[in-house]
């Protein structure tokens, strides 16, 4: 279905706040398409202003709520501002980086933790990316090039060059103070003493196995969960810990260069909103606990 018509008469039944109809009142819904396997709706929309993610999610969960929930689909805003095609690459790297960096980070957080931990930069007609000098960084940046491309042409109508600065990542030292003390002779014999008799009385005690608490058979992973599950579209930063429970959309994992850790990188949605969470674990534990069996795309966690 192709149109172009008003977002609010495309979408007559919104009810929303004040505040978020005024962010969206100049935006214009060119098409909407359905994929049926992945239980999405995409939305093209033409937009006059800016939007932060945080917006555009929003209005996700609204239309959702009143629109989108009957069909069994999640509602998907893909924004394009006509207007950011006149900016040269400076000014779009000024407004627009932020928003570029969200959406790196919701389609992979280790990504955006590699590539989004310093400002980018201006060079000509490129953006550039610091990054770190590493076999991980070297190996994605083809990918993290192919992506932000695609998002500058389809969300700004611009073709800028993406490069890579490689910096190499010093290693902490930790440098003790030389700090010279005089000891007097008797305060060493008191104090090589005193951790004698610790050593005794430690040897001395006894202990009690405790006894070990039963296993609930559907944790497969830490200890259980306990607290109210909160919807991810509510969840914000200044948020703590919460409790979310969802279905596994896609699972990706990696490992350590030492071969002895995993990184296991997987997208929940609870339908409100979709929210991706990391695992560092060593590889023998997730073969021990058969994580790939509990973790994968589909199956429903907490």
């Amino acid at each position: 279905m192709i149109f172009v018509v008003h977002f609010f008469e495309a979408f007559p039944e919104l009810s929303i706040e004040d505040s978020l109809y005024n962010y969206f009142s100049g935006t214009m819904v060119e098409k909407v398409s359905a994929s049926r396997t992945k239980m999405l709706a995409f939305i093209y929309c033409q937009s006059d202003q800016l939007l932060h993610r945080r917006t555009i999610h929003t209005m996700e969960h609204a239309l959702y709520s009143q629109v989108f929930r009957k069909m069994g689909v999640q509602p998907k805003l893909e924004m394009y501002y006509p207007f950011a095609a006149s900016y040269e690459v400076d000014e779009l790297v000024e407004k627009c980086e932020d928003i570029l960096k969200e959406e790196l980070k919701e389609h992979d957080t280790v990504e955006h933790m590699k590539f989004c931990s310093h400002p980018f930069e201006v060079e000509g007609n490129s953006i550039v990316l610091t990054c770190d000098d590493d076999f991980l960084c070297h190996e994605k940046s083809k990918e993290i090039k192919e992506f932000l491309s695609k998002r500058l042409k389809r969300s700004f109508g611009q073709e800028v060059d993406i490069s890579f600065r490689y910096e190499k990542k010093e290693r902490k030292i930790d440098r003790k103070p030389e700090i010279y003390t005089v000891v007097r002779k008797k305060e060493e014999k008191e104090n090589e003493e005193a951790v004698e008799e610790a050593r005794q009385i430690q040897k001395k005690k006894t202990y009690v196995a405790k006894k070990k608490k039963t296993r609930d058979p559907s944790v497969f992973f830490g200890s259980n969960v306990e607290g109210a599950v909160m919807p991810i579209s509510d969840i914000v930063d200044e948020i703590g810990e919460v409790v979310i429970a969802g279905m596994i959309r896609s699972v990706e994992e990696r490992e350590f260069s030492n071969g002895e850790k995993l990184i296991i990188s997987f997208a929940i949605t609870d339908f409100t909103d979709t929210i991706r969470c990391l695992m560092f674990v060593k590889k023998t534990k997730a073969e021990e606990l058969s994580l790939s069996e509990f973790i994968k795309g589909g199956n429903y966690v907490k």
